[in-house]
């Protein structure tokens, strides 16, 4: 072309390839635009929407533009213009669908304008009443906020949600206003947005209407459709206005990558239109990775399949279990291993409600004791239970899934099946079924039941179900609330219990020492002697009977009365030596008490119960 061309600096060029100077087409490059524009250059681009050059380029007209290439190069020549070609390899864009080279082109767009009416101050702002997890992910948004340009609202597609704009055939004007957006909405709500691709444009305008410009009549319609992610940022206003609920969502929650995507195009849009965020909380998670570390894909064959690999081996709640059991902030590794070890995390918490569930056998809810009738070391378990409650409810409501699942491994393996169980398995297969020490067990037993249904219930979902109808419930699990059991929080009692708790490390540790050394086979069948090197007298913290309970033996002495020593232990606080009663064993509880008269002879508590 006939013309004079400009040189212009672009920060886009650099001299570490190259000549440092490149060729500039403002209408058909990014960079080139953004020079062009800066240089108040009008964009030209001389290529139609099938890629050929326009009545714009005459002697090219018609013809494709990869197909032109040599025919360019050959009247370059001939006007003395070209010094030199050559062919070489370099990096050129290419589609990802079909594989064939792209060219970029110059075109009219729609545009969501980011500073109009100060949105984009505005946004920043609302950005920090956020609540963001993890924390850094307002860094990443608001540095994104601050330096977005214009969003581009309008696809070149032949399916999608079309923007209702209309072109005067006559003189080329855009039709679209207030007017036109209601008529064709009413359209849409009776019709369904196919009517846009079925209908003429006479039928989607009001009657009458006219060319603002020229005044003709005769439109036709646009081609433009609305991005993807225009559709899924809009979505609350549908979702919550179906639910009759007020926005902003409670949360939103999406992959790492969603701060440049749907977190955003959810941002513009609500701030925009309502003056407010759609969210209260955004939640960020990472990427499930395999075994190794390596991205899953099906071309390496290193994924795991959650129906056969995992529901179908182990079941849902595993899936769910594992999930819960790792810090999805961060990406997570998944292999056959790792879902072998949850499952047996899994069976630990089946069996504690296996365990429940035997015990509550014949004992429902409206069997309970009153609260204030209950035995100490149920109360002081209830406290515990308490404290758990409260602390697995507060990492819900912090989306920290994974200090729940540690806590509630914990408190199945630790303070029920290991502590509590063992402390009262005596009184519940010994005791008389209605008496008010078994009762008082066995009420709290139903409040663990029932607490640990509703608070696994979100993870442990088909378990937590399973174990609720049971226990014979006609209510779903999914209809309770989370309990509030602070009033069940003693601190007195628990200080009382604590002290005394201390000591049963060093009971277990001597009791296992007699064990390996073939002196004794079952708890109930030693003695203690427990000294406190501070002078500390336990069974003024508790009666006797129920230190025996807490440590699961049949005598508990201040002094040894003269008994045969098992066994030794000590730490700095105390010692206990493990002795040998002298008193018969009880066939049925196992116990050595003073009230049997013969070998083979029941306890006075078992005779009273057996009748």
């Amino acid at each position: 072309m006939d013309r004079i061309s400009i040189s212009l600096f672009g920060d886009h060029v650099t001299l570490d390839a190259g000549t440092g100077c490149v060729h500039t087409a403002p209408g058909h490059g990014q960079d080139d635009y953004k020079v062009g524009l800066a240089a108040g250059l009008e964009p030209f681009s001389p290529v139609d929407d099938y890629g050929k050059y326009t009545d714009e380029f005459p002697l090219m007209q018609g013809k494709k533009v990869f197909d032109a290439n040599p025919e360019i190069i050959q009247l370059l020549k001939d006007k003395g213009l070209l010094l030199h070609h050559s062919e070489f390899e370099h990096s050129y864009p290419h589609s990802w669908r079909s594989k064939k080279p792209l060219i970029f082109r110059a075109t009219p767009q729609w545009f969501f304008k980011m500073d109009f009416n100060e949105l984009r101050e505005k946004s920043l702002s609302a950005i920090d009443g956020v609540q963001w997890i993890p924390s850094w992910g307002i860094t990443r948004i608001r540095s994104m906020v601050e330096t977005r340009p214009d969003w581009c609202l309008s696809r070149q597609r032949n399916w999608g949600v079309p923007i209702p704009a209309f072109t005067c055939e006559s003189c080329g004007q855009t039709h679209i206003d207030d007017v036109s957006i209601q008529f064709f909405t009413k359209m849409v709500r009776e019709k369904g947005i196919e009517i846009w691709y079925s209908e003429k444009a006479a039928d989607l305008l009001p009657p009458g209407t006219k060319c603002g410009k020229c005044g003709s009549d005769s439109f036709k319609k646009g081609n433009d459709i609305l991005d993807v992610w225009f559709d899924s940022g809009v979505s609350s206003f549908a979702v919550l206005g179906e639910r009759k609920d007020e926005p902003p969502a409670d949360l939103y929650f999406e992959g790492s990558d969603q701060h440049r995507g749907w977190f955003q195009s959810s941002l513009w849009p609500s701030m925009a239109l309502r003056g407010i965020p759609p969210y209260k909380t955004v939640l960020t998670h990472g990427y499930v990775l395999d075994e190794k570390g390596h991205p899953m894909s099906k071309s390496l064959g290193n994924g795991i399949d959650p129906t056969a690999d995992v529901i179908q081996i182990y079941g849902a709640d595993i899936l769910r279990l594992w999930v819960s059991s790792l810090d999805f902030r961060d990406d997570i590794k998944v292999g056959k291993e790792s879902l072998k070890i949850v499952s047996e995390q899994y069976r630990k918490i089946r069996n504690t409600f296996r365990y429940l569930l035997g015990n509550l056998d014949g004992h429902t809810s409206e069997q309970n004791l009153p609260f204030e009738e209950l035995e100490e070391l149920d109360l002081f378990y209830l406290s515990k239970l308490s404290q758990f409650a409260e602390d697995v409810i507060a990492n819900y409501e912090a989306y920290q899934f994974h200090q729940i699942y540690q806590k509630l491994i914990l408190f199945c393996t630790v303070t029920l099946s290991q502590d509590y169980f063992d402390m009262i398995r005596d009184r519940m297969y010994c005791d008389a079924r209605n008496s008010k020490t078994r009762k008082s067990s066995a009420t709290a037993l139903q409040y663990i039941l029932e607490t640990l249904c509703i608070l696994t219930a979100p993870i442990l979902s088909f378990t937590a179900e399973e174990v609720w109808v049971s226990n014979g419930k006609k209510d779903s699990v999914f209809l309770q609330n989370f309990p509030d059991l602070k009033f069940w929080k003693n601190q007195n009692l628990e200080e009382k219990f604590e002290s005394v708790l201390q000591v049963r490390e060093v009971v277990q540790k001597a009791l296992e020492i007699a064990r390996q050394e073939n002196k004794l086979g079952k708890s109930l069948e030693a003695g203690l002697e427990i000294v406190s090197k501070n002078g500390t007298n336990l069974t003024k913290i508790l009666p006797k009977e129920t230190l025996e309970i807490l440590f699961v033996v049949s005598q508990v002495h201040e002094k040894n009365p003269g008994l045969d020593v098992l066994s030794f232990y000590e730490n700095e606080k105390f010692s206990v030596k493990v002795l040998k009663p002298v008193q018969v064993e009880c066939p049925r509880c196992w116990r050595h008490t003073e009230d049997i008269s013969k070998e083979g002879d029941l306890c006075g508590r078992c005779k009273s119960v057996v009748g």
